[in-house]
């Protein structure tokens, strides 16, 4: 019998799961929105900015009792409020531009990190993929090769028996045979090789393992 494999993946496809399942990048996209956040920080402190507060209080004035201070403050006697705004304005800005310059250049490396380990994924999948389709093909024919050499042994040996061959032809095409069925035996060994490290990268969230065995 033939090696049986799973149909390999859509490319596009498995870029995505790839890309959804690495935490090095997921992390980036972590690092990357902070980034941003600050960056929007950095930029607000950049203008003027207008605070309003406000305050309310009770106060128990009363020395002479403890119930008497507890009656002011119920009666609201002696209460306080306050209420306003404020307009606070940079002067030179010289701080808040450096930190905005400086936000700016983090979020630049921040996004070409996530660009960066974005091709590395890309061409990661590419090449388990294409290895691995690879292998498949060269299974398979070097399983119809020897199901070939079977068929062109059995055929010499009939012709012997019938006097049309030789037992030299018929020793020739057992060891055609036993070489095909060593080559389909390597593949098989290479194919499972090629699977097991690629369900390793996986199992390490390093890339996916969606084309192998069943």
């Amino acid at each position: 019998t033939g090696v049986q494999t799973c149909a390999l993946p859509i490319w596009g496809e498995s870029w995505g799961k790839a890309l959804s399942t690495r935490p090095d990048y997921l992390g980036g996209l972590k690092d990357l929105e902070k980034a941003q956040i600050q960056l929007a920080f950095r930029r607000n402190e950049l203008f003027p900015y207008l605070d309003m507060f406000g305050s309310y209080g009770r106060n128990g004035l009363d020395t002479n009792s403890l119930g008497g201070a507890f009656t002011d403050i119920r009666r609201e006697s002696f209460s306080q409020h306050s209420y306003g705004i404020v307009l606070s304005m940079p002067l030179s800005q010289k701080t808040e531009r450096n930190r905005f310059k400086e936000s700016k250049a983090q979020k630049a490396q921040a996004l070409l990190r996530i660009k960066q380990m974005e091709q590395d994924i890309i061409e990661e999948v590419d090449t388990s993929i294409s290895r691995l389709e690879y292998r498949r093909r060269q299974a398979e024919e070097y399983r119809i090769a020897r199901e070939a050499a079977e068929l062109a042994a059995q055929a010499t040996r009939t012709k012997m028996d019938a006097g049309r061959s030789t037992y030299f032809d018929v020793l020739q095409a057992e060891q055609q045979l036993l070489d095909a069925r060593s080559r389909e035996i390597r593949s098989q060994a290479e194919y499972n090789a090629a699977d097991r490290k690629s369900t390793r990268l996986n199992s390490s969230h390093t890339v996916i393992s969606y084309a192998v065995f069943c």
